[in-house]
């Protein structure tokens, strides 16, 4: 069993004497697609996702930690957290700076580019 690194990092600031913390991570070099550093496919705080167009190729923008749930310096930190351990993906892990589709300002989403786009 291996849990996912936005997991860890939450496990590690809100449950920090949760037994996952003892399973490894999923998120090595050997599982990255080609040309990144860990997978794309962070696992979501939600199921919150809306497919968009960016620079003509499709995209999935995915919700990790929505506004309307979670304060904002709680989000802050995560994502702060998430891009210094993940910096080749940083620029696809950000919060918004005002509303999208739905998706309320201040979430932290993660954008990923399907196989083939």
């Amino acid at each position: 069993m291996t849990i996912d690194g936005t997991t860890r990092i939450l496990l590690e600031r809100y449950q920090p004497d949760s037994p996952l913390l003892g399973v490894p991570v999923s998120a090595v070099k050997s599982e990255a697609p080609e040309g990144e550093g860990i997978p794309t496919n962070v696992a979501p705080a939600s199921s919150q996702e809306v497919v968009f167009k960016s620079n003509g190729r499709a995209a999935v923008m995915t919700v990790l930690m929505s506004a309307e749930i979670y304060h904002d310096n709680e989000i802050t930190a995560a994502c702060t957290a998430f891009n210094k351990l993940n910096p080749k993906v940083m620029s696809q892990s950000y919060q918004l700076p005002t509303e999208f589709d739905g998706i309320a300002s201040g979430s932290w989403v993660f954008i990923s580019y399907p196989e083939g786009q």
